[in-house]
């Protein structure tokens, strides 16, 4: 996994996660994705430090089209 963790404005903005979806118009983050940062929070931060779901005050997400070649064999290759 790959996060990023940002100061902003006295909070910490994490990020991210990338997973396949489909383009809808559905504006909620999904608790699991929700959970799934929280967690992996742990694998990066001070055990002494627990980020637990009171902590997390907003969530967005945003859908990035990736390219893909219709010619390649796996898609392991697609352009991030």
């Amino acid at each position: 996994s790959f996060l990023f963790f940002l100061p902003w404005e006295g909070y910490t903005l994490v990020g991210t996660t990338d997973v396949k979806t489909q383009p809808d118009l559905h504006h909620e983050v999904p608790e699991d994705e929700i959970q799934y940062i929280i967690n992996e929070c742990e694998k990066y931060l001070s055990p002494s430090l627990q980020v637990r779901r009171r902590d997390v005050m907003s969530a967005w997400y945003g859908i990035r089209p990736l390219a893909v070649d219709p010619n390649a064999k796996d898609q392991s290759s697609v352009s991030r």
